[in-house]
């Protein structure tokens, strides 16, 4: 009887507590939910939202940065899948340049590699320009992306067997 008495007083102990910390948290939680529609809202008109208050578009020179970048992963494209702009390589490549450099090899893809200095050389740019490219099809240019975290279609394209 006694054990049953300690166990309800626990249940109500930590249902009381769990009631206290979702009411606690439910706000932090839907304010990040809410930070991500909007991060995601932003890149797809146009803008990067990279880190907190960044926008590509107000200086020229990260623009720059962001048209030799998205050339740089066309050509990655071209080279790998013989393809212009592939579906899915504004996830695709960041993901493998993230791997080549945690794991200093070349990653594979497609018909060829993705080497270490042009993981390193790519990652640069996307650094330099606050974002990492998309070419959008409409107005065939690239537009800022935040790539991360990967859809799940995309990662699945990526072989697992390659040290990260």
């Amino acid at each position: 009887m006694m054990g049953i008495i300690l166990c309800l007083t626990w249940f109500v102990l930590l249902g009381g507590m769990l009631i206290i910390a979702f009411r606690l948290i439910r706000p932090e939680i839907l304010n990040l939910m809410r930070l991500r529609r909007e991060r995601r809202d932003r890149a797809h008109r146009g803008f990067a939202v990279v880190g907190p208050g960044v926008d590509v578009w107000s200086d020229p020179a990260k623009v720059a940065r962001l048209k030799q970048l998205g050339d740089m992963m066309s050509a990655i494209s071209v080279r790998c899948c013989r393809s212009g702009w592939l579906t899915g390589a504004e996830y695709l490549i960041p993901e493998l340049c993230r791997r080549a450099i945690a794991s200093g090899l070349p990653q594979p893809w497609g018909d060829d590699e993705l080497t270490l200095s042009e993981a390193e050389a790519i990652t640069q740019l996307s650094m330099d320009s606050g974002a990492w490219a998309n070419l959008d099809l409409d107005s065939d240019e690239y537009v800022p992306i935040d790539p991360f975290p990967i859809p799940r279609e995309y990662l699945e394209e990526i072989p697992h067997d390659v040290s990260i």
